[in-house]
C-alpha cells in the first residue's frame, strides 16, 4: 500500500469559510420570496438576532400567518434547507486557501455536519472545489446525524493511509464538538473566532486547539509554524482572540489519544428550523 506523505489540512465550512448568517439570512429570503409572506425575513432575523434556536422560522410563520400548520411549516423548513443560498466566502478565505493550494507538500480537504443537500448547496455557492477535492460530508456517513461530530469516522477517512509522520490539521471554530476526534486521534487543531461567527466568543473547551485565529489571514505562516513544531514561526502569525490569549504551537498532549469520543452539543448548522 502506498503511503500518503505530506500535510493534510482539513476545513470546516460555516463560519469557518464564511459567516454562517449569511445563509441564514439568505434562507429566510427565500422562504418569504416562495410563501409571499411579506415580512417574514426581518422578523425570522430579528428572533434569531435575540438568540432563539430550533424554532426560528416556525414561531416567524405563525406571527406573520397565525393559521399556519404543521405541514405549512415544514414545507417552509423544506425550502429554507434546500435552497440555492446568495453567500460568499470570507474575504481572507481565498487568498488563505490560494496560498495553500499552491504548496505542493499540502493536500486541502473539507469535513463538515449539517444536512447534505444544505451542505452541497453552500459548497456549490462557494465554489469550494476550485480548491478542494475531498470533502466528506458526516450526514452522507449514516442516518440520524450518527456521525456527526464529535464522531471520529469523517477524520478517519480523509485521514485513511496516511504515514503515521504526517501532520492532520484541523481548522474550525466550534469548541463544543469541532476539536475533541481529532485531538484524540493525533491531530494538530486551529480555532478559527471569526467576527460575527455563533462561536466568536464561547471559550475553549477541555480541549484546547494548538492556535487560535481571528481569520485565515495568517493560516499559511501559522501552519508552517504547527508542522515545524517551531513556537517562534507561529506566535508572529497567530492573532489573539477575544479572551487576549495567544495560543502556542505546542503538540497535542498523547494522553488526548485515550480519549473516549463522547457527544456534545450541536452547532448553529441546523438549529434555525
Amino acid at each position: 500500500m502506498n503511503e500518503r506523505a505530506g500535510a493534510l489540512v482539513v476545513f470546516d465550512l460555516d463560519d469557518t469559510l464564511y459567516l454562517e448568517a449569511d445563509f441564514v439570512r439568505s434562507g429566510f429570503a427565500a422562504v418569504e420570496n416562495a410563501l409571499g409572506l411579506e415580512g417574514l425575513a426581518s422578523t425570522a432575523w430579528a428572533l434569531h438576532e435575540r438568540g432563539l434556536r430550533g424554532s426560528v422560522l416556525t414561531e416567524a410563520l405563525h406571527r406573520r400567518n397565525p393559521a399556519a400548520s404543521g405541514d405549512y411549516v415544514a414545507h417552509a423548513v423544506s425550502i429554507y434547507r434546500s435552497h440555492r443560498p446568495r453567500i460568499r466566502l470570507a474575504a481572507d478565505t481565498a487568498p488563505a486557501l490560494d496560498a495553500l493550494a499552491a504548496d505542493p507538500s499540502v493536500e486541502l480537504a473539507l469535513l463538515t455536519d449539517g444536512d447534505a443537500v444544505t451542505q452541497r448547496n453552500k459548497i456549490e455557492a462557494l465554489g469550494l472545489d476550485r480548491w478542494i477535492r475531498r470533502m466528506v460530508l458526516t450526514d452522507e456517513l449514516g442516518a440520524d446525524r450518527a456521525y456527526w461530530k464529535p464522531h471520529p469516522e469523517g477524520f478517519l477517512l480523509l485521514r485513511g493511509d496516511r504515514r503515521s509522520s504526517s501532520p492532520c490539521i484541523y481548522v474550525a471554530d466550534n469548541p463544543r464538538k469541532d476539536f475533541d476526534a481529532p485531538l484524540a486521534l493525533g491531530w494538530l487543531t486551529v480555532r478559527v473566532r471569526r467576527a460575527g461567527g455563533l462561536w466568536e466568543r464561547e471559550p475553549d473547551g477541555a480541549t484546547q486547539p494548538a492556535a487560535t485565529l481571528v481569520d485565515l489571514s495568517a493560516l499559511a505562516s501559522c501552519l508552517r509554524g504547527l508542522r515545524r513544531s517551531e513556537p517562534e514561526l507561529v506566535l508572529p502569525a497567530v492573532q489573539r482572540g477575544l479572551d487576549g490569549r495567544c495560543a502556542s504551537a505546542r503538540p497535542p498532549e498523547r494522553d488526548l489519544e485515550r480519549r473516549s469520543v463522547g457527544g456534545a452539543p450541536r452547532d448553529g448548522a441546523d438549529s434555525i428550523t
